[in-house]
């Protein structure tokens, strides 16, 4: 049986799963649709019964309870939307008070939905909820971050260095110094990586597949949104990202493989504080070439 399935009576042979097949897998030509290669190249996106407007065919390979009416412009204005953007913080202060195991599994869920390159994102995802793990990984992170902030202030402004330092060198020394005052100054009684966070999220990726990096980045995205919808806070943590990624024992306690790397750790849990107001938004240089 062929992976798609095509219903002659109902199908208009109107082309539309032809165009949006990015692959180029299927056919239409001679009063009949040809979808047979689709057995050895689909991508498994589900574009093409999503699109079909007579329901002609069907996408054996997927789960069919999936595939859902579209409900008009999906109940979402652009200002709705933006209003929505505007309103999500990053949060870094949370309450102690557990996150139900629901609104956990729904932001993970939402990874699913995330646009990825050829459909083919690879992702994976630890979640970890115990207090006693994250404080375990956090210390870990801060004592490897400070040492390796320190050799490289070691190492770049070593006593009769002749060798004047590149643009690379002096921005990666910049950046040493930033951090290690940013340990350096942290409260005693403050966790300057996870944030005392309940609920910590790594999203990770193989690097056998199309842009690992940005598939997890949109994923850990949509995640946020989800959870600021839901009325959770969320901040990117990139400095357990690093560590983790510089460190094969952190990334062993994680059960991530090591081949994989750690593109995206987000801290989540019921935000401390409620912000009043919205802040201004970045300026973004805009630019219209070729005309």
């Amino acid at each position: 049986m062929n992976l798609i399935q095509i219903d002659s009576k109902k199908c208009r042979l109107c082309k539309t799963c032809q165009e949006v097949c990015f692959r180029h897998l299927i056919k239409v030509a001679d009063g009949r649709v040809d979808a047979s290669a689709a057995d050895l190249n689909c991508a498994f996106c589900g574009q093409c019964q999503a699109v079909c407007p007579k329901g002609a065919l069907v996408h054996t390979g997927l789960e069919q309870a999936e595939f859902q009416p579209v409900k008009g412009k999906n109940g979402v204005t652009a200002e709705a939307l933006i209003e929505f953007f505007r309103a999500r913080r990053s949060h870094r202060n949370f309450k102690p008070t557990p996150v139900p195991d629901d609104l956990i599994m729904a932001v993970a869920e939402s990874c699913g939905y995330a646009p990825s390159s050829s459909n083919d994102s690879c992702l994976g995802l630890v979640i970890i909820r115990n207090s006693d793990k994250l404080r375990k990984l956090s210390r870990a992170a801060f004592r490897h971050l400070s040492s390796s902030a320190a050799t490289t202030i070691s190492l770049y402004e070593k006593p009769g260095r002749a060798e004047p330092l590149g643009p690379d060198q002096k921005n990666q020394l910049e950046r040493a110094k930033k951090l290690s005052r940013f340990l350096a100054t942290a409260p005693p009684d403050q966790d300057p990586i996870l944030y005392h966070a309940p609920v910590v999220f790594f999203v990770h990726s193989s690097p056998y597949t199309n842009f690992p990096k940005e598939n997890a980045m949109v994923a850990a995205h949509t995640a946020m949104l989800t959870a600021h919808a839901l009325g959770l806070g969320t901040c990117y943590i990139s400095l357990m990202a690093k560590a983790a990624n510089e460190q094969p024992r952190l990334k062993q306690k994680l059960r991530v493989p090591q081949e994989n790397e750690i593109h995206a750790v987000i801290a989540l849990g019921h935000p401390k504080y409620h912000y009043a107001r919205t802040t201004p938004a970045r300026e973004i240089p805009v630019q219209f070439v070729g005309e």
